[in-house]
This record gives C-alpha cells, structure tokens and sequence, in this order.
C-alpha cells in the first residue's frame, strides 16, 4: 500500500463496526417506549426524567440488573439538576460493565438544559442557543466513544402550520437528534383481536449503517431491541444484543 504523509491527526479507517446502537424512539403516551427500550443489554443505566418506570421496570429486573437515577425536570434549581445529569452521564460512560444507557425521556432532559441557561422554555432569540445546541450535540456524539448502547426516549407533539394543527405528530425534543443517532423509530400501539391483547410495533424511520431496513415494522414479540440490532448489523454475534 503506497504511504501517503498526512497530518498526524488522521488515521486510515479500518472499517470496524462497534457492537452497540446510539438509537432515537419516539412515540405518542404509553405506546411501549419505556418497554422496548428495557429490552436492550444490561447492566442498564436508566435516566429518569418521567414517571413510566413504574410497573415497568420490575417486569426485567430478573433477567438484567437495571440502576435508576431520578432528575426533576421541573427543579427549583434545574442549573444544578442539569449538572448533576451531565455529571452522572459522564461517570457512568467510564463504567465498563454498563452496556446500555436509556434516557426517558431526552425530551426532558432537552427542556431542563434550556431552562438551565435561559430559565424559560418559550421566547428565547434563535441566535442565543448556539451553546445550549452545542452541549447537548456534544452530549450525544461523546456517548459514541464509551462504546455503549444508547437509547434516546421522546415523547411527540402536534405539529401545526401557520397556527393550524395538521393532525399529524411529531417528535418533541432536539431538532438535530435525528441527524445524530444511528436509528431512528416510532412506536405504536395497536389492539389484536386475536389475542385480546394490546400490541406495540415500531417502525424504522431510518437507519444509517443498513438503509435498506428504512421502513420496516418490528410487530408484537418482535418489537425488541435484540431483534433490531441484528437487522441493523446482521454479522454481529446474537450474545451482543442480550
């Protein structure tokens, strides 16, 4: 292979897939966000900014070991509550036995960064939230390097148009998470007559390591984490995702 002198900040690619997804879910209130995401590998990290782990999370607790820490997104002090997030965040990526985080949601976690530095979420110039997008996009791409599953939880909201709502939802939180993440899905929930039972199914909106999943539904027992990771790296080793 011909040398070729470079700056010494550049290294040739390797082509290496790291074992772990950094994904964005979204879905509309109790369509089995909080659920999916628990299906992902333990040790989990669990980021707690809503109130839906509840009755939830004792349905894994035997099967993988699962930390909770709780944040108030409506603190008197959200300065602090954000700093103790981040802190926490950035301890816990230096843990080498904690295979996924899960933050429920990053919705919130959004709304408390924005409160923190402007103490209101609404009327705030556009040309003033050029550190407040840094940190969080900041945030996001430092989760990449710890190596670990990622899982962004969002709720949605209606979209309007000129002050008109459309009918359609859309997802609350960061504009750019999209962009940053490496999947994105939608939740739904839907009842089978068959089994009288409620149902979720997730859609994959996008997937940038194997677009041609773009589109495809995770229905019923396959609505799970494992079972997305090895559609998105179909040569990863199936022990990785459990």
């Amino acid at each position: 292979m011909t040398k070729i002198k470079l700056p010494s900040s550049f290294e040739l690619a390797t082509g290496e897939v790291r074992s772990r997804l950094v994904v964005g879910l979204c879905a509309r209130e109790k369509c089995g966000k909080t659920h999916f995401s628990l299906t992902a590998p333990g040790p989990i990290a669990f980021f707690n900014f809503d109130i839906g782990t509840e009755g939830v999370v004792g349905k894994f607790i035997d099967d993988k070991e699962i930390y909770i820490s709780n944040y108030d997104p409506g603190s008197e002090d959200p300065e602090s509550e954000w700093e103790r997030f981040e802190s926490d965040y950035r301890s816990i990526m230096r843990v080498p036995e904690i295979r996924t985080f899960i933050i429920d949601t990053a919705t919130e976690a959004w709304e408390l960064l924005r409160i923190s530095e402007f103490g209101k979420l609404d009327q705030v110039m556009p040309h003033l939230y050029g550190p407040v997008n840094a940190t969080y996009r900041r945030m996001i791409r430092d989760g990449y390097d710890c190596g670990k599953n990622i899982i962004l939880i969002h709720k949605m909201k209606a979209e309007y148009v000129n002050n008109d709502r459309t009918g359609n939802y859309v997802q609350a939180g960061f504009a750019d998470t999209p962009f940053l993440t490496q999947v994105n899905l939608q939740m739904f929930r839907d009842y089978n007559s068959e089994t009288e039972r409620t149902e979720f199914s997730a859609l994959i909106r996008d997937c940038r390591q194997t677009p041609e999943i773009n589109n495809e539904v995770l229905e019923g027992p396959l609505c799970t984490f494992p079972t997305l990771a090895l559609m998105v790296l179909p040569d990863s080793d199936e022990e990785d995702w459990y």
